[in-house]
C-alpha cells in the first residue's frame, strides 16, 4: 500500500459473520522527531 499524502487512514481488524471489531488504529502520518 502507497503512503498517503494527505488526511488520516483508518484500519480495523474485524470479523466478517459477526461484524465485531477486534482491533482499530488510527494512522495520521509519520512522527515527526522532537529536538
Amino acid at each position: 500500500m502507497k503512503p498517503h499524502k494527505w488526511g488520516i487512514k483508518l484500519f480495523m481488524v474485524c470479523c466478517a459473520a459477526s461484524g465485531y471489531c477486534f482491533k482499530f488504529e488510527v494512522y495520521k502520518g509519520k512522527k515527526r522527531q522532537e529536538w
